[in-house]
């Protein structure tokens, strides 16, 4: 519908998959027309396809070890490559503990500025919200979001806000 009457389309998490479902729409990308079964649509004006991805498209990386390296006759059918921050304020609108988000958002700031590889998503505010409202300790809510980060060699100087934190400081 989209190819025919105009729209936007996301092609989200394109780098987990195959590549024949994105090497279909090439033609429709690059030659202004896509194959269905029963006819041959010519991409109306108004047909924006977006593409996402955790990576760039090259594969797997230390942090998205099963991403998929995508065709690079799919990659050049893109104009641009734009790198999308998460939305801190968004972020803190959505948890439910604006002290517990800031502490997440101070750690994420620490691992981007060290280039430790690690993915500190909105998702840790988020649970770690849902956590403390459920009646876990700062502590805990610590060790549950962060735990698995605490055998990484970087966690000892990233670690300070959540300690600070979970300290009541």
């Amino acid at each position: 519908k989209i190819v025919e009457h105009g729209g936007i389309i996301l092609l989200d998490e394109c780098d987990r998959s195959a590549a024949s479902p994105l090497l279909a729409i090439n033609a429709a990308l690059a030659n202004g027309y896509m194959s269905f079964p029963d006819k041959l649509v010519h991409r109306h004006k108004d047909c924006y396809v977006l593409a996402a991805a955790n990576t760039y498209g090259f594969g797997g990386d230390a942090n998205y070890v099963g991403a998929a390296r995508l065709d690079g006759a799919f990659l050049d059918r893109f104009a641009a490559t734009v790198s999308w921050p998460y939305d801190e304020e968004l972020e803190r609108d959505i948890s439910l503990d604006d002290g517990w988000t800031g502490v997440v958002q101070a750690i994420r700031k620490a691992v981007y500025d060290t280039g430790a590889k690690m993915i500190i998503s909105p998702r840790a505010s988020i649970a770690g919200g849902q956590l403390l409202a459920g009646g876990c300790s700062r502590a805990e809510v610590v060790e549950l979001v962060f735990g698995r980060y605490q055998q990484h060699s970087a966690w000892s100087s990233l670690s300070r806000a959540a300690e600070r934190w979970s300290n009541g400081r």
